[in-house]
């Protein structure tokens, strides 16, 4: 099994090309993990209380537009 250090020494030695092909590949492979885990906290309330103080944050002012 490769460590995190061994995969950055590889990562660092890849060409262009090769490069922009594993960035593509880690781009889907990371969604495969996230894009489910986020959808688990948004369907079951658990940024709800996020979402309501940034609404009230927003309406009493104390957010501005970037």
């Amino acid at each position: 099994m490769k460590t995190v250090d061994d995969v950055r020494k590889a990562v660092e030695n890849l060409s262009q090309d090769e490069l922009a092909d594993f960035r593509s590949w880690f781009v889907e492979y990371d969604a495969a993990f996230f894009v489910p885990a986020a959808k688990h906290k948004l369907t079951n309330g658990k940024l709800d209380k996020l979402a309501e103080q940034a609404i009230k944050d927003l309406s009493a002012g104390r957010v501005r537009k970037a």
